[in-house]
């Protein structure tokens, strides 16, 4: 993937993660799960919400990991242009 293309989808993954409807719907899953867990009489099935909260946190957790790859190659490919205008301009003045 073209450091650009990873830069658009940390974008997307950003977009995502800051979505008023987005948030509110997870909360509302989150919270719902919370909810099942704590009324559940049987530990079967208190077993299988406590896994279900899991994917739900890794599910964001995959989100932000994305988010983050494309800051950090956002951040490089900054470096790497600065780099390259200071090279010119060293150039230029010899």
């Amino acid at each position: 993937m073209t450091r650009e293309a990873e830069i658009r989808r940390a974008q997307r993954a950003q977009e995502v993660l800051n979505n008023d409807v987005f948030v509110e719907a997870w909360d509302m899953i989150e919270a719902e799960i919370y909810r099942q867990w704590r009324e559940s009489r049987n530990a079967g099935d208190r077993e299988q919400l406590h896994q279900l909260l899991g994917l739900h946190g890794k599910i964001k957790a995959a989100l932000e990991a994305v988010m983050r790859s494309g800051d950090i190659t956002k951040a490089q490919l900054q470096r790497d242009q600065t780099r390259a205008e200071s090279q010119v301009a060293y150039l230029a003045g010899r």
